[in-house]
């Protein structure tokens, strides 16, 4: 399996380039689906990181190859 890279939520948001309200929705909406994952950070409990389940992996791989 490919190692995964975690980001935390607001970096994910700001990479989007979208309000934040509408990424941290399409955030949400990746984890409901098994795309992604989100861990609270141990250093800081405010702090969430997200990150492509192996199916989210396997999708993106698959998108990008078609």
């Amino acid at each position: 399996a490919a190692r995964l890279k975690m980001a935390s939520a607001t970096s994910v948001s700001i990479a989007s380039r979208a309000p934040t309200t509408t990424a941290l929705r399409y955030i949400a909406m990746l984890i409901n689906r098994g795309l992604a994952t989100k861990r609270i950070a141990e250093h800081d409990l405010r702090v969430h990181y997200i990150e492509l389940s192996e199916t989210g992996y396997r999708a993106m791989i698959e998108l990008l190859n078609a």
